[in-house]
């Protein structure tokens, strides 16, 4: 920056009170002179049991010798394993007394994420604060340590003579202010998480005497936030550091009750909520901050209205609106809010710098701004992060050097925010230079929208217009677009698309079709303008509700999601509730109904009707319990990465490792072509559809032994390889495909060919890598296909989601189900792993007399169970007869797909694990009632990938396929389709190999139902293959002639 910038800096800079940070503090020592002082002071309330400074440094100083006696050094990264709780501040504190730095790691990050986070760390070992053990995500090699255990009592953790071997738990590794203490990792503009590396010179900035509370001996605070973001970090030290206590909660969202509960129960009377949750709480029960000393909140712009009323109801508790990435440490300002800040022109405030905090306005061209006006905020000081880890690029863009009069060069940091300072240094937020903006929470980046909208045919402009309240909230989001005469979508139609290429958080919630876009004096777009006309806009009709129709409850959810046509027996999901919607819908209908309903409740029941069935049926609350309900949020926006896999593609990724060329890596269509084909016409469809699809233009490249997802923006060619029928074999083409898409890293995974019987007559064969394909894509493809052969371009479809969906509870239940799980028995040697999947692939019809299909269904919508059921019962009765064993697990495939991949090609599919324990004899309805059961239970927590699920069973010996050596397969014949006057029409495709060492795959077309039992080549005599596929075949039967009619 140019030293005439530098000598204006005075208009619009601030420095925060108090002296910077000495170079030897660490957050450590700060604590370990707390707990010199006050020994016997509560520091941690864990459930019933409280936890005194010197024990709580007593069990740090176990974890610092445990992970020592591991050779952790100062200045390593020790990832933890970690939810909020005691558990993550004793291991976060062991981690810093041994030097090094703690990383919090979420159990339930999808593998992909983990991966890259443990990469970035170059740790030496995961340290356990989850007590989950080890996740798959985490290599071998890696040691998973647990928290040391064994009670800590006042006579070990004295000061008192101690056994041989054990170290003084007040010891510390010499380390500095700017050492880094912490790393917390947020997600990156290309979806690859930035690891933020934080110094204990900013802990110590920030949470002692920062200025912006009274922390003290008296703080008792709720460790609610996740570990791995800053507010965990002031949740944890912020009591610590000034000797007070923090406090365990139960896992969920802090709602109306968890709240009231802890004030009553726990005393806690200092708490930390984004503005979301504060409005939340304020809507729904505003009583349930009595008790409270002190609010702080932020994350997002303050609802003035929400915040008068806060202040209306609590005049005496204070109310502290806080700023801050989270490169520098939480805070870098902070405003007390007054009962005048509502009415502010600017909105609340977001105050001033604290402690050792410099606060600078700058315009793009990096000149200082006057007070008053715009520009983009860069902050310096103590609290600032030592950069981001392997990031360099990054670390130059974001962090910079600002020549200030009297200093000299300062190191800042670009927020990328636009604020404007009035004298005396308070800053007002004012939004982001980037035009992104949050609403509902989300994070949205309008260009990423108008990208996706703008390809629709027809559309020339498009625009994403955020609505904003009178206090500048975003409520929602409106596409203003222009289209071509006569070919422009209407906006029902650009919804319908909208549907299929954006992330349900991204979808505009209104679509508006313009003449012209206002301009502004640079022949720009005037978004200030385009927002007040489309405001203007009426907005479309909706049946008309009188105010007083309906059920309280039902009135009351018309309002929360702003449905006024709601009627009682709609879904509330698929009409779009988000969990902050659901949790509200759970505080209201638990006061209206005076029951307990969770959020949970309302995602198994999600009819007002059943809701309030369900409440019929529960007792009511008593007088301690009214507003208290115990809220699960479902949600859980993992971001899909630009390079990050999708767990189907690590998984096929891993295997094509172990057992690279192997056949049953790649999947294969077999379409029957009835009519003439113009193969030069195929092959532009063919290429029209690959340019749809990032799916189909994929490799998978390696960087430092890792694979990355790279996308290419042009589709290569897909040539159609052209064959007669009396020159070769439909084998042999597939074979000849097949060889050809193994190559991961720089393709292709696609092969297409015709191979002709006649002039009117061809089979189409697709062959892709499972990588990027599964049973769902054939009917994506093919109905792109028969778009593209009309002209059309098919519209752009999302990628894979590079995130699994695992949950603690759904891990939980399959570590239980999965309990003392051992393998199909089988009366031959089982084969390896590897040598499964590089063998050949046998198989044998099964015999399904005429007339199975229907009758299957019929009998299933008798019992009221899935039709897999009874599949799953005949499969179950066959192998019991065959080994003897009543245990078993079988494998099954369920379509992992969420609205906004409906139009993905791509492996989303998911194999789950139903564990069956019958007795013998135990008759059809019986054993339905048993299958259907399990089943239902393992659909229910089908959310994690199966390598996850499979990490959590006990593993075979003998490198056996592990979680299931059988599958049963049930998969749908996809539809026919037209190219003119010719017909496509998909055909069961075996396997080229196999998937397991028995699979039982049945297909129907809606109806015939057909199968074969496929096996390794050699596995089992043939006279085996015909006694399994026999007793299916008669087993099934009985079930649906006799033992259920």
């Amino acid at each position: 920056m140019s030293s005439a910038a530098a000598g204006a800096m005075d208009r619009s800079l601030s420095q925060g009170p108090g002296a910077p940070v000495s170079d030897d503090a660490t957050v450590h020592r700060a604590l370990l002179d707390v707990a010199a002082r006050t020994p016997d002071a509560p520091a941690l309330r864990v459930g019933d049991t409280i936890l005194t400074y010197r024990q709580v440094v007593a069990s740090a100083g176990a974890v610092r010798t445990e992970l020592q006696r591991h050779g952790v050094r100062p200045g390593d990264h020790v990832p933890v394993l970690a939810r909020p709780g005691g558990a993550f501040a004793t291991a976060a504190l062991g981690v810093l007394l041994a030097g090094a730095a703690y990383a919090a790691v979420d159990p339930d990050w999808p593998a992909e994420r983990m991966s890259g986070v443990l990469d970035d760390l170059d740790a030496r070992l995961v340290l356990d604060a989850a007590g989950i053990g080890r996740p798959d995500a985490v290599p071998a090699a890696l040691p998973v340590v647990p928290l040391p255990t064994g009670p800590v009592g006042d006579d070990d953790s004295a000061g008192n003579a101690k056994p041989a071997g054990t170290h003084d738990p007040t010891e510390a590794a010499a380390v500095g202010a700017d050492a880094p203490a912490c790393v917390f990792f947020t997600s990156g503009s290309t979806g690859r998480p930035k690891g933020v590396a934080v110094p204990h010179r900013a802990l110590v900035r920030t949470f002692l005497h920062g200025g912006y509370a009274d922390l003290g001996p008296d703080t008792v605070m709720p460790m609610v936030a996740a570990p791995y973001w800053d507010a965990g970090a002031l949740e944890v030290f912020g009591p610590l550091l000034n000797g007070g206590c923090a406090v365990e909660v139960p896992r969920g969202p802090l709602d109306p009750a968890a709240l009231r509960r802890l004030v009553r129960e726990r005393g806690v009377n200092t708490l930390w909520l984004t503005s979301s949750l504060l409005n939340l709480i304020v809507d729904e029960d505003p009583g349930a901050f009595t008790g409270l000393r002190h609010v702080m909140t932020g994350g997002e712009r303050l609802s003035p209205a929400h915040v008068a009323r806060f202040l209306a109801a609590h005049p005496s508790v204070r109310l502290t609106n806080g700023y801050g990435p989270v490169e520098s440490m939480v805070f870098v300002s902070a405003h007390p809010v007054t009962p005048a800040d509502p009415d502010a022109p600017d909105g609340i405030p977001v105050g001033t710098a604290i402690r050792d905090t410099l606060l600078a306005v700058v315009d793009t061209a990096g000149a200082p701004v006057p007070y008053g006006e715009t520009g983009e905020l860069l902050v310096g000081g103590g609290g600032l992060a030592l950069g981001y880890l392997n990031r360099p690029e990054e670390n130059a863009r974001r962090f910079t050097v600002l020549d200030i009069p009297g200093r000299g060069p300062v190191r800042v940091y670009r927020t990328g925010d636009l604020v404007r300072m009035a004298p005396g240094g308070r800053l007002s937020y004012v939004g982001r230079a980037d035009r992104q903006f949050k609403v509902r929470g989300f994070r949205v980046e309008p260009g990423e929208v108008e990208r996706m909208l703008g390809r629709v045919a027809g559309v020339e402009e498009c625009f994403l217009v955020p609505l904003h309240d009178a206090g500048g909230t975003v409520t929602g989001t409106v596409c203003a677009y222009t289209g071509a005469t006569g070919h422009a979508p209407a906006p029902e139609e650009l919804a319908e698309a909208a549907r299929g290429l954006l992330a349900g958080h991204l979808r505009p919630d209104r679509f508006v079709r313009l003449d012209a876009v206002p301009l502004g004096p640079t022949g720009k777009a005037d978004l200030r303008a385009l927002e007040a006309r489309v405001r203007l806009l009426p907005t479309p009709a909706t049946p008309a509700t009188a105010a007083g129709d309906g059920s309280p409850a039902l009135r009351a959810v018309r309002g929360i999601l702003d449905a006024p046509a709601l009627t009682p027996d709609e879904d509330l999901l698929a009409l779009g509730a988000h969990s902050l919607q659901v949790l509200r819908i759970a505080a209201r209908l638990s006061g209206l109904l005076d029951v307990e309903l969770s959020a949970l409740d309302v995602y198994r029941h999600t009819t007002i009707r059943a809701l309030e069935e369900l409440a019929a049926n529960r007792p009511h609350r008593t007088a301690r319990e009214r507003g208290t309900s115990e809220d699960q949020d479902a949600s859980g926006d993992r971001g899909a990465s630009e390079h990050r896999l999708s767990p189907g593609e690590k998984r096929f990724w891993l295997a094509e490792r172990l057992a690279p060329g192997a056949p049953g890596h790649v999947a294969t269509s077999r379409i029957q072509v009835a009519g003439p084909v113009d193969t030069d016409r195929l092959e532009a469809a063919l290429a029209a559809v690959a340019a749809a699809h990032p799916a189909l233009r994929t490799t998978f490249p390696t960087d430092r032994g890792r694979p990355r997802r790279a996308v290419s923006p042009t589709p290569a060619p897909v040539p159609l390889v052209r064959r007669s029928a009396d020159d070769t074999t439909e084998t042999a083409l597939t074979a000849e495909l097949a060889a050809a898409v193994h190559d991961l890293a720089h393709g292709p995974l696609l092969a297409a060919g015709l191979l002709s019987h006649s002039a009117e007559r061809h089979t189409l064969l697709l062959a892709v890598h499972h990588a990027v394909y599964d049973a769902h894509s054939e009917q994506v493809l093919l109905t792109d296909l028969a778009t593209a052969w009309s002209g059309i371009a098919p519209a752009p479809a999302p990628a894979p989601p590079a995130t699994g969906r695992a949950t603690g509870p759904a891990r939980d239940f399959w570590r239980a189900e999965l309990a003392g799980l051992e393998p199909l028995a089988l009366p031959v040697p089982a084969p390896a792993m590897r040598a499964l999947w590089a063998a050949p692939v046998t198989g044998r019809t099964i015999p399904l007399p005429a007339g199975t299909g229907p009758r299957l269904h019929a009998a299933a919508a008798r019992h009221r169970t899935p039709a897999l059921t009874l599949l799953l019962a005949a499969w179950w009765r066959a192998l019991t007869t065959w080994t003897g064993r009543l245990d078993l697990v079988v494998g099954t495939v369920v379509a992992d797909r969420d609205p906004a991949h409906e139009r993905t090609v791509g492996y989303l599919a998911n194999g789950i694990p139903v564990r069956i324990a019958g007795q013998p004899g135990t008759g059809g309805a019986e054993l339905v009632d048993l299958v259907g059961e399990r089943l239902l239970r393992a659909l229910a927590h089908a959310a994690p990938p199966t390598d996850e699920i499979a990490a959590l069973a006990p593993r075979p010996t003998g490198g056996r396929m592990p979680l299931y050596q059988t599958v049963l397969a049930l998969q749908r014949v996809n539809a026919p389709v037209r190219l003119g006057d010719t017909v496509l029409r998909p055909r069961p495709a075996p396997p080229l190999g196999p998937q397991a060492e028995l699979v039982c795959e049945l297909w129907e077309d809606g109806e015939e139902l057909t199968g074969a039992l496929h096996t390794p080549e050699g596995l089992l005599p043939p006279a085996t293959h015909a006694l399994l596929t026999d007793l299916f075949a008669s087993e099934l039967d009985l079930l649906l002639t006799k033992d259920l009619t």
